[in-house]
């Protein structure tokens, strides 16, 4: 049985993986958090030898997370160190698990008009990250696909959607179109897993087959979301004033702890 190694496995993102795979790997948890603050090379290497994939779920979200104005440089030097062992250690997968808001989805409306497509692009940057959050998780997706290229490992960078504890859809409609049910994200993950795919590296919107999508969901795997979240117009409300629309989404809703 493949052995698979998830990172920031007390958060619902990681828990649903450690509990939804068992079943068809052999699933463990590895904490990146170390005495000094830091991250061992030595100590990651060793526990990665023998692991088939890695998917890295860790962040300190109470700092750096799509409400604050604040960052932690930390948790991009830790998904180094990991990216780095998980390359000497020879594994074979590598999921990172970034954020819808590596960009301001919610600004997609003022700027649709100006591109063919009808929705976000995972591939396509249309406008900078309106926080640190979303800026460090562009930087470490832009590590993996490096070490990917240069031949370490296949890899899947997530622009993780609206998953959350208690798995089902946030009443807002905007957090709505990019919610992302927890069976959807257990089959997105083992797929990839069993999957060659035809690329080194490849970048995606996690989310469900929502109604009124604002993102693309589509990947090379022939991974295909079953859930969906239904469009609401009594939940279609924004409070007035805000600059984006995107600033409705809790941190809450995609946290992953150390």
């Amino acid at each position: 049985m493949r052995k698979l190694v998830i990172t920031g496995a007390s958060g619902s993102v990681g828990k649903a993986l450690l509990s939804g795979l068992c079943d068809n790997f052999d699933v463990v948890s590895l904490s990146l958090q170390e005495k000094n603050g830091g991250a061992d090379l030595d100590r990651l290497a060793k526990e990665l030898q023998g692991v088939y994939g890695v998917v890295h779920c860790a962040w300190n979200t109470r700092v750096s997370n799509s409400h604050s104005l604040l960052g932690d440089y930390q948790n991009v030097v830790m998904s180094s160190k990991l990216i780095y062992s998980a390359h000497a250690s020879r594994v074979s997968r590598f999921v990172f698990v970034s954020t819808v808001h590596r960009q301001p989805f919610g600004l997609w409306p003022s700027m649709e008009d100006q591109y063919e497509e009808e929705v976000m692009l995972a591939d396509k940057i249309y406008a900078p990250p309106r926080r640190r959050y979303g800026a460090e998780k562009l930087c470490v997706e832009h590590e993996v696909e490096m070490a990917a290229r240069m031949g370490a490992f296949y890899a899947m960078n997530v622009g993780l959607g609206g998953h959350n504890g208690s798995n089902v859809p946030i009443r807002n409609n905007w957090q709505s179109r990019v919610w992302l049910s927890r069976n959807d994200w257990v089959s997105l993950v083992r797929t990839f897993m069993n999957e060659t795919p035809p690329v080194r590296c490849f970048s995606m919107y996690a989310t469900s087959n929502n109604e009124d999508p604002v993102v693309c969901n589509e990947t090379p795997i022939g991974w295909e979301p079953k859930s969906c979240a239904p469009s609401d117009i009594a939940r279609n409300q924004v409070q007035e004033g805000l600059i984006a629309l995107d600033e409705l989404w809790s941190p809450n809703t995609n946290s992953q702890p150390l």
